[in-house]
């Protein structure tokens, strides 16, 4: 089994909230889990430091990126500044192929959000949406900074609760997009985003 296929497995288990911020990777456990060698699996955790999900450090091992309360509100902050003006760019841009896939997208969404795979409907989602800016290097920093709060999301199970919501929100943004209404999609998304963090806040512990 390559390393990519570990790494794409664990990164699924790891927005699946498998594994709890801060736990420690063994090599051992998981190369029995995914019948390979530790070789691989190592290779895999090479990749996923690179990626920004995990953290290798020599002696240490490997563990699952933790964020603290102050991370948290940084990453949101960055988030919201990337994002907002990504789909700023976006809408304007938008041809009808790109505007169907992204209302397809929505409602395959619309379904994922309801199990396990929830975490990868959104991604989607949002990858659809900002597309059309042309900014590929500010979408790979945005899907990063999203797969590090979608791994804290998952391991506090903070957004099952207010699902409706955040696609209704989805529904939203695409209505505006479809008019061409880019500040009222900006202010959609900015308050979905706002909103998450605000949630995922108020399940973690105080003094994380």
């Amino acid at each position: 089994m390559q390393a990519q296929h570990i790494a794409d497995q664990l990164k699924s288990a790891l927005l699946r909230g498998e594994f709890a911020p801060g736990a420690k990777l063994k090599q051992e456990v998981l190369a029995s889990r995914f019948g390979a060698s530790r070789i691989p699996v190592r290779d895999a955790f090479a990749l996923l430091a690179q990626m920004g999900l995990i953290t290798l450090a020599p002696n240490k091992g490997a563990h699952v990126i933790s964020m603290s309360r102050r991370d948290l509100r940084e990453a949101f902050d960055l988030r919201v500044m990337l994002e907002t003006d990504a789909l700023r760019r976006a809408v304007g841009n938008f041809s009808q192929s790109q505007l169907a896939h992204l209302e397809q997208v929505q409602k395959h969404s619309d379904i994922d959000a309801h199990g396990p795979n929830w975490a990868e409907g959104d991604r989607t989602f949002h990858a659809a949406l900002y597309a059309p800016s042309g900014r590929p290097r500010q979408i790979a920093i945005i899907d990063q900074l999203r797969i590090a709060c979608q791994i804290q999301i998952a391991a506090y199970g903070a957004l099952p609760s207010r699902t409706e919501d955040w696609l209704e929100d989805h529904r939203l943004m695409v209505e505006a997009v479809a008019v061409g209404g880019s500040e009222t999609a900006v202010t959609h998304l900015e308050r979905h985003l706002r909103a998450a963090e605000a949630h995922l806040l108020d399940v973690m512990p105080p003094d994380a």
